[in-house]
């Protein structure tokens, strides 16, 4: 791609990124992502978001934006613009949901092609024994560090016993099995109409893909259940997990897995909301201009956190969201 620019206007509304629409000559429009970038964070987004995107163009997904060029240098990423508005949750039909579940069970197909092999591993995936149990020490260690007594109250009083019933509540834990190639797939891992934009005609098209690799579909599934910015209907949340479980191999084990890992995923959003609270998270912000009055307090970040817990209580004993159980 070789045009010259007209203008560059800023996209509001990105929490870690900064995104732009750029004209160039010939009327081309595009969007311009600038990664964040930091020393303590050693993840590629921009390389596993082109690569995801190039992937999924190559094997002919239309559902998400085309990858036009990246600028490695710059921490740049350039792709096809999107024309189309936000969805509200309560935008949000069955087909909708639809479209989701055809969109993730295609990325299971997707799982046999000769690329899919060159893909990493999903951001935070959850693969191999112990996994999940060492993400939420790691992160539960991260908030203990932060000198705040209404954070630190909460994770003593509130998260710790959520976290200590659950461990004694179940002698399976959250280690599991190592999980085999076949029983895997390819997954956005922050996926949900909170990262999606409908078009004129209808249609759906999803966005943000630079923690997509190979993940338990137990997870993805659950990461849309828990996800803060979600909330679906508890109908389309029992539609979508009957949708993909009739679409995905092995759906009893698949569903006994998602029902297993479920209150710990919850826990683990629980930590996520309360990122606000780390240092390396207002860099983040300021870089993509989200932090201020724009941006999530801490106040409601714990208040999130709170009603998490109190959502994990109510589902550690009863997954809620199988049609036939």
């Amino acid at each position: 791609m070789n045009r010259r620019v007209e203008s560059a206007t800023r996209i509001p509304g990105g929490r870690n990124n900064r995104l732009y629409q750029v004209q160039c000559e010939g009327g081309l429009t595009v969007a311009a992502k600038l990664y964040f970038r930091h020393p303590g964070d050693r993840r590629d987004r921009l390389g596993t978001e082109f690569g995801a995107l190039t992937f999924l163009w190559d094997a002919g997904v239309r559902c998400v934006p085309r990858p036009l060029a990246a600028v490695p240098a710059r921490g740049c990423g350039l792709y096809e613009f999107i024309e189309g508005a936000r969805i509200g949750s309560e935008e949000v039909g069955d087909t909708d949901i639809d479209a989701a579940v055809t969109f993730l069970a295609g990325l299971h197909r997707l799982c046999r092609t000769p690329g899919s092999r060159r893909l990493g591993p999903a951001s935070d995936a959850v693969l191999v024994p112990g996994a999940l149990g060492r993400q939420l020490t790691e992160r539960f260690a991260r908030l203990r560090a932060v000198r705040d007594p209404a954070l630190q109250h909460f994770l003593a009083q509130e998260f710790g016993p959520a976290w200590r019933q659950l461990e004694a509540g179940t002698a399976r834990g959250a280690a599991g099995r190592r999980l085999g190639r076949a029983a895997q797939t390819l997954s956005p891992s922050d996926f949900g109409f909170h990262n999606a934009l409908r078009r004129a005609d209808g249609t759906v098209t999803f966005l943000d893909f630079e923690y997509f690799g190979w993940d338990d579909p137990a997870k993805m599934i659950a990461d849309v259940l828990w996800h803060p910015q979600m909330h679906l209907s508890f109908a389309h949340k029992r539609r979508f997990v009957a949708g993909l479980l009739s679409r995905l191999p092995e759906p009893q084990a698949l569903a006994e897995r998602a029902a297993r890992l479920h209150p710990w995923f919850g826990l683990k959003w629980c930590l996520i909301v309360l990122n606000e609270y780390l240092p390396g998270q207002l860099q983040r912000r300021r870089f993509a201009g989200a932090a201020g009055p724009t941006g999530p307090s801490r106040a409601e970040q714990l208040e999130r956190a709170r009603q998490l817990v109190a959502e994990v209580h109510v589902t550690h004993d009863r997954y809620p969201y199988l049609t036939t159980r």
